[in-house]
Protein backbone atom coordinates (compact mmCIF):
# COMPACT_ATOMS: atom_id res chain seq x y z
CA UNK A 1 0.00 0.00 0.00
CA UNK A 2 1.33 3.44 -0.83
CA UNK A 3 2.02 6.09 1.81
CA UNK A 4 -0.93 8.34 0.92
CA UNK A 5 -3.45 5.50 1.12
CA UNK A 6 -1.98 4.26 4.40
CA UNK A 7 -2.11 7.75 5.93
CA UNK A 8 -5.78 8.09 4.93
CA UNK A 9 -6.69 4.65 6.30
CA UNK A 10 -4.82 5.29 9.55
CA UNK A 11 -6.39 8.75 9.85
CA UNK A 12 -9.97 7.62 9.35
CA UNK A 13 -9.57 4.48 11.50
CA UNK A 14 -7.48 5.82 14.41
CA UNK A 15 -4.81 3.32 13.43
CA UNK A 16 -7.37 0.55 13.99
CA UNK A 17 -8.52 1.52 17.50
CA UNK A 18 -12.13 0.34 17.85
CA UNK A 19 -12.71 2.44 20.98
CA UNK A 20 -11.66 5.68 19.28
CA UNK A 21 -13.60 4.83 16.13
CA UNK A 22 -16.81 4.29 18.12
CA UNK A 23 -16.42 7.42 20.25
CA UNK A 24 -15.42 9.79 17.47
CA UNK A 25 -17.84 8.65 14.80
CA UNK A 26 -20.69 8.75 17.33
CA UNK A 27 -19.80 12.34 18.23
CA UNK A 28 -19.52 13.19 14.52
CA UNK A 29 -22.95 11.63 13.87
CA UNK A 30 -24.55 13.70 16.63
CA UNK A 31 -22.76 16.82 15.36
CA UNK A 32 -24.33 16.38 11.93
CA UNK A 33 -27.78 15.25 13.07
CA UNK A 34 -29.35 18.70 13.71
CA UNK A 35 -28.49 19.73 10.16
CA UNK A 36 -30.18 16.75 8.55
CA UNK A 37 -33.52 18.18 9.67
CA UNK A 38 -32.71 21.86 9.09
CA UNK A 39 -35.46 23.80 7.37
CA UNK A 40 -33.34 26.45 5.67
CA UNK A 41 -31.52 25.33 2.54
CA UNK A 42 -28.98 28.16 2.78
CA UNK A 43 -28.09 27.22 6.34
CA UNK A 44 -27.75 23.59 5.35
CA UNK A 45 -25.40 24.44 2.48
CA UNK A 46 -23.22 26.54 4.76
CA UNK A 47 -23.04 23.70 7.28
CA UNK A 48 -21.94 21.19 4.62
CA UNK A 49 -19.28 23.67 3.50
CA UNK A 50 -18.05 23.96 7.10
CA UNK A 51 -17.95 20.17 7.29
CA UNK A 52 -15.96 19.94 4.06
CA UNK A 53 -13.44 22.58 5.19
CA UNK A 54 -13.08 20.81 8.55
CA UNK A 55 -12.48 17.50 6.78
CA UNK A 56 -9.81 19.01 4.54
CA UNK A 57 -8.03 20.60 7.51
CA UNK A 58 -8.17 17.28 9.39
CA UNK A 59 -6.68 15.35 6.46
CA UNK A 60 -3.95 17.96 6.06
CA UNK A 61 -3.08 17.51 9.74
CA UNK A 62 -2.67 13.76 9.22
CA UNK A 63 -0.07 14.38 6.56
CA UNK A 64 1.70 17.26 8.33
CA UNK A 65 1.80 15.86 11.87
CA UNK A 66 1.41 12.12 11.20
CA UNK A 67 -1.73 12.12 13.32
CA UNK A 68 -4.85 10.04 13.17
CA UNK A 69 -8.51 10.65 13.91
CA UNK A 70 -11.39 12.96 13.14
CA UNK A 71 -11.73 14.93 16.37
CA UNK A 72 -10.78 18.24 14.76
CA UNK A 73 -13.80 17.75 12.48
CA UNK A 74 -16.34 17.23 15.23
CA UNK A 75 -14.76 19.92 17.41
CA UNK A 76 -15.05 22.37 14.53
CA UNK A 77 -18.69 21.38 14.06
CA UNK A 78 -19.24 21.81 17.81
CA UNK A 79 -17.92 25.37 17.67
CA UNK A 80 -20.10 26.10 14.66
CA UNK A 81 -23.15 24.43 16.24
CA UNK A 82 -22.68 26.31 19.51
CA UNK A 83 -22.93 29.71 17.85
CA UNK A 84 -25.70 28.59 15.51
CA UNK A 85 -27.66 27.31 18.51
CA UNK A 86 -27.10 30.58 20.39
CA UNK A 87 -28.22 32.68 17.43
CA UNK A 88 -31.19 30.60 16.32
CA UNK A 89 -34.54 31.18 17.94
CA UNK A 90 -35.57 27.61 18.77
CA UNK A 91 -38.60 27.12 20.97
CA UNK A 92 -38.74 24.78 23.94
CA UNK A 93 -39.89 21.39 22.72
CA UNK A 94 -38.57 22.01 19.21
CA UNK A 95 -37.00 18.77 17.98
CA UNK A 96 -34.10 20.64 16.41
CA UNK A 97 -33.34 22.35 19.73
CA UNK A 98 -33.08 18.93 21.35
CA UNK A 99 -30.80 17.69 18.57
CA UNK A 100 -28.52 20.71 18.97
CA UNK A 101 -28.33 20.16 22.73
CA UNK A 102 -27.48 16.48 22.20
CA UNK A 103 -24.80 17.42 19.67
CA UNK A 104 -23.22 19.94 22.03
CA UNK A 105 -23.37 17.58 25.02
CA UNK A 106 -21.74 14.70 23.13
CA UNK A 107 -18.95 16.97 21.88
CA UNK A 108 -18.34 18.27 25.41
CA UNK A 109 -18.30 14.70 26.73
CA UNK A 110 -15.78 13.73 24.04
CA UNK A 111 -13.53 16.68 24.83
CA UNK A 112 -13.63 15.94 28.56
CA UNK A 113 -12.99 12.21 28.05
CA UNK A 114 -9.95 12.85 25.88
CA UNK A 115 -8.68 15.63 28.18
CA UNK A 116 -8.59 13.08 30.98
CA UNK A 117 -7.25 10.09 29.02
CA UNK A 118 -4.85 11.50 26.42
CA UNK A 119 -1.90 13.93 26.45
CA UNK A 120 -2.57 17.71 26.57
CA UNK A 121 -1.77 18.11 22.85
CA UNK A 122 -5.10 16.40 22.13
CA UNK A 123 -6.99 19.00 24.17
CA UNK A 124 -5.09 21.75 22.39
CA UNK A 125 -6.19 20.26 19.05
CA UNK A 126 -9.79 20.12 20.29
CA UNK A 127 -9.72 23.77 21.38
CA UNK A 128 -8.22 24.80 18.04
CA UNK A 129 -10.99 22.81 16.31
CA UNK A 130 -13.64 24.62 18.36
CA UNK A 131 -12.09 27.98 17.48
CA UNK A 132 -11.98 27.01 13.81
CA UNK A 133 -15.71 26.23 13.91
CA UNK A 134 -16.44 29.55 15.59
CA UNK A 135 -14.32 31.35 13.00
CA UNK A 136 -16.11 29.58 10.15
CA UNK A 137 -19.45 30.53 11.67
CA UNK A 138 -18.53 34.21 11.59
CA UNK A 139 -16.94 33.91 8.16
CA UNK A 140 -20.08 32.49 6.58
CA UNK A 141 -22.76 34.07 8.76
CA UNK A 142 -21.27 37.41 9.71
CA UNK A 143 -22.53 38.92 12.91
CA UNK A 144 -26.16 38.27 11.96
CA UNK A 145 -25.96 34.56 12.76
CA UNK A 146 -28.51 33.60 10.08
Amino acid sequence: MNKITQTLIDGFTYNGSALHIIINYAVLFFSVLPHLTAAQKKGRRIFWLVLLISLLVQVALWFIFKGAGISVIWCSLAGYNLLLFRRTKLKTGDRNKTLFLISLFTALAGIIYYAVTLPPITTIAHVVGLLMGIGLFYLFNGHRGN
